[in-house]
C-alpha cells in the first residue's frame, strides 16, 4: 500500500501485487507456495473430516443463497401485488383488538418492541372471553365480506392478475386460528408415517415447554414450519432458539430462518 502511494483501493493494490509477484524469482516465491500447499492439505483433510461427520460441503452457502433468493422473490411478489391495485387483505378480529388496545399493551409491557407486544397480545387474546371477542370478530367478518366482494370485482377486471396471501399476512391472524389450522385432522394423522430412517415427527422433536410457549404466543404453526427446514435441522438448532428467532422476527418464518442460518 505504501509503495502504491498508500492506496486503500483493493483493485489498485491487487494489480500492483500481481505485477510484483510476476517479477519475483522462483526462490523468493517458494516459501509462500510451500505455505499454500500446507494450507491446502490441511483444508482437504478438514473437508474429509467434515464429510465423514455427515456434513455437506457448500450447504450453508447454498442455504444462504436460497434464503436470499426467497427473500427477493417474496419482495418482488409483494411489490407486484401492491402495484396490481388488488384490495388489501382485511385484519382479523385479533388484529383489530390488538390495534385498539396497543397503548395499554405498550404500557403493560413497558416497551413498544413489536415482538414483545405481539407475544403479550397473543397471551391476552387467548384468555379473552368469547363475549369480549365477539365485537372485534363481527367487525372482522364485515371487513372480510367487503374484501371478498372487492377482490371478486378486481379479479373480474384483472384476469390472471397477481393475487394471494403473503407470509406477512399471517401476522394478522388470531392465535386461536393459527392453532386450529396447525392441528391435523384425524384422517391426516392416520396417513402420517415415520420415514424409513425412523425420523420422529416435527411435534416429537419440539420440547413440550417450548411448544406451549409457542402456542401462547400464537406461533405454533410457525415453529413447526421452521423446525421442518433442512438447514435448521442440519445445524442442530434448538427449539428454544427457533422460538426466540420467531419472536424477534415477529412470527416471520423466512426471516427467522435467515437469522438462524446466519448465526449457524
Amino acid at each position: 500500500m505504501k509503495e502504491c502511494g498508500d492506496s486503500k483501493s483493493i483493485a489498485v493494490v491487487g494489480k500492483f501485487a500481481g505485477e510484483k509477484w510476476k517479477g519475483m524469482s522462483a526462490t523468493a516465491k517458494k516459501p509462500y507456495e510451500d505455505k499454500a500447499v500446507q494450507a491446502k492439505t490441511s483444508y482437504e483433510k478438514a473437508v474429509e473430516d467434515f464429510k465423514a461427520a455427515g456434513g455437506v460441503v457448500g450447504q450453508r452457502r447454498q442455504e444462504k443463497k436460497d434464503a436470499k433468493q426467497g427473500k427477493d422473490d417474496k419482495k418482488a411478489k409483494k411489490e407486484a401485488r401492491k402495484n396490481s391495485g388488488a384490495p388489501k387483505r382485511p385484519p382479523s378480529g385479533f388484529w383489530l383488538w390488538q390495534t385498539e388496545n396497543r397503548d395499554a399493551l405498550v404500557k403493560e409491557a413497558g416497551t413498544s418492541k413489536i415482538p414483545v407486544i405481539a407475544k403479550l397480545a397473543g397471551e391476552k387474546w387467548g384468555k379473552t372471553s368469547a363475549a369480549d371477542k365477539a365485537p372485534f370478530e363481527k367487525r372482522a367478518e364485515v371487513l372480510k365480506a367487503e374484501y371478498t366482494k372487492a377482490l371478486e370485482e378486481w379479479k373480474a377486471a384483472n384476469p390472471g392478475g397477481v393475487d394471494g396471501k403473503d407470509e406477512d399476512d399471517a401476522a394478522a391472524e388470531s392465535p386461536a386460528k393459527k392453532a386450529r389450522t396447525s392441528v391435523a385432522s384425524p384422517k391426516a394423522k392416520g396417513k402420517a408415517k415415520v420415514s424409513a430412517k425412523g425420523a420422529a415427527s416435527v411435534e416429537d422433536t419440539i420440547d413440550a415447554t417450548v411448544l406451549k410457549k409457542a402456542q401462547d404466543a400464537g406461533m405454533e404453526s410457525q415453529l413447526k414450519n421452521l423446525a421442518k427446514r433442512d438447514g435448521v435441522k442440519a445445524a442442530g438448532v434448538s427449539t428454544e432458539k427457533m422460538l426466540k428467532a420467531l419472536i424477534d422476527s415477529n412470527g416471520l418464518v423466512n426471516k427467522a430462518n435467515q437469522a438462524l442460518m446466519a448465526g449457524a
